[in-house]
């Protein structure tokens, strides 16, 4: 079933929604919430260039890119062993806003599993397809 919808009903669509972002958004002060947009950001480009590292470590390789991020509150020992490889091979800030980026992930895949589109929340179901998610809606 497809619709149609004329520019007017897009139009308001988008001005509706704006004006409920600009509300949830509101409460915020607007310095640290665009610093925390911007950590964001850069988290998300850091982790689609992940797999450009030579890990040189293929069992490793295999735990991170294979990591169920929607899983990741059964699997904190799993994503604590991740953390801690992956600060002897980075910079802490750098693996601190990564693991930021699993956990949103994480809550990201479970409200589209519940609340949809439930096809999206296979995007989240291991880091590497997290990483694909990510890089096809880069812009």
């Amino acid at each position: 079933m497809t619709e149609s919808f004329s520019r007017n009903e897009i139009e308001c669509s988008l001005a509706e929604l704006q004006s409920r972002v600009g509300i949830a958004l509101a409460p915020f002060d607007a310095s640290s919430a665009m610093c925390c947009l911007l950590d964001m950001l850069r988290a998300v480009e850091e982790l689609i260039n992940l797999h450009t590292i030579d890990w040189d470590d293929d069992k490793f390789e295999r735990q991170l890119f294979g990591f169920p991020v929607i899983r990741s509150a059964e699997s904190m020992l799993l994503l604590k062993s991740i953390r801690k490889s992956l600060a002897t091979r980075l910079e802490q800030p750098l693996v601190d806003r990564l693991i930021m980026l699993i956990l949103q992930g994480a809550a990201i895949g479970m409200a589209f599993m519940l609340h949809g589109p439930a096809e999206a929340a296979s995007g989240f179901q291991t880091l590497a397809t997290m990483m694909g998610y990510m890089q096809s809606r880069r812009r």
